[in-house]
């Protein structure tokens, strides 16, 4: 996904050159809401050799909204029409700093990714999880958030209601998922401070192979939003070296 940060897309698709060893088709699916990002995406997908895919105007209220409208798009007129038996979602904000492959765990399990909670309710956090043809099969699929009785679920809960009810979520594999100090690999990060200060200061790594950035699209209106962006090369720099050192 795609939203208003052409930066970020372009050093996804490096990081993904760089890391992803399974073989792999990199398609955007643009839902940004400015005219210059989207014309930006499309050229730097070209020049990456990565496939564009342009949404059409939303009526998402929310950035949640938003997102799950996007991934229920492109689950309908891009994922039903590949050929491809793995697929994933990767949100706009989030890298591979280290090798990593998904197909021998997809051949064990229809899913793989990390679960948030709703109440009693658990659902894959759609920025990060990779799936095949059989999970989009178990039921009618909705990457909306939804309100689960008193629960507020973000997006990926709507698929509580049909998919995950004919799933044993206990005998799957899951992400790891860690809060460090997004330049200082040895700190944990504990959420002590104001939200905003999670946003400016904080990375979340996911099974000590991805880096979630956290806020690219800038939906906290974080103050240090931009001096994070003009980070990234140096984060991911950082936390690369921290693989490669044995850490």
């Amino acid at each position: 996904m795609a939203f208003n940060t052409p930066a970020l897309i372009a050093r996804q698709a490096d990081a993904l050159q760089e890391n992803f060893s399974d073989s792999f088709v990199h398609v955007v699916v643009d839902n940004s809401t400015l005219k210059d990002a989207r014309r930006e995406i499309r050229a730097l997908c070209e020049d990456a050799g990565a496939e564009y895919v342009s949404l059409p105007p939303s009526h998402a209220t929310t950035g949640s909204q938003s997102h799950g409208l996007a991934l229920n798009w492109a689950t309908t007129n891009v994922l039903r029409r590949s050929q491809s038996e793995y697929f994933g979602f990767l949100d706009h904000d989030i890298f591979p700093f280290a090798p990593c492959s998904y197909a021998e765990v997809l051949q064990e399990q229809s899913s793989y990714g990390h679960f948030q909670r709703a109440g009693e309710h658990r659902f894959y956090w759609p920025g990060l999880m990779f799936f095949t043809r059989k999970f989009l099969s178990q039921g009618t699929y909705d990457f909306q958030p939804r309100w689960l009785g008193r629960h507020y679920g973000d997006t990926g809960a709507g698929n509580c209601t049909s998919i995950y009810p004919k799933m044993d979520l206990d005998a799957l594999r899951a992400m790891t998922i860690n809060d460090f100090h997004a330049k200082d690999p040895s700190r944990s990060y504990v959420k002590t401070s104001t939200p905003l200060a999670f946003q400016t200061e904080a990375v979340t790594v996911l099974d000590d192979l991805w880096l979630h950035l956290i806020n690219g699209s800038n939906w906290a209106a974080d103050s240090g939003h931009a001096q994070k962006l003009d980070d990234l090369t140096d984060i991911l720099r950082v936390w690369s070296g921290r693989r490669s050192n044995g850490d």
